[in-house]
């Protein structure tokens, strides 16, 4: 949850994306790029983009 939505990223989903849904369950889908991807996730998630560097690398390994 960022803010007041619910936010959904599942990196086996191509092309990336983000979904977002509002309280009443609408979905609004957010296209990522894949350059850059774990810094954009990062800085979304206020998280630090290293770890997510390195878990998409382990899910694509």
């Amino acid at each position: 949850v960022v803010g007041d939505r619910v936010f959904r990223f599942n990196s086996g989903e191509r092309p990336y994306r983000l979904e977002a849904f509002t309280k009443t369950g609408q979905r609004e889908d957010l296209a990522l790029d894949a350059e850059g991807l774990a810094t954009t996730l990062g800085d979304h998630f206020a998280m630090d983009a290293r770890v997510i560097a390195r878990a998409l690398a382990a899910v694509d390994a």
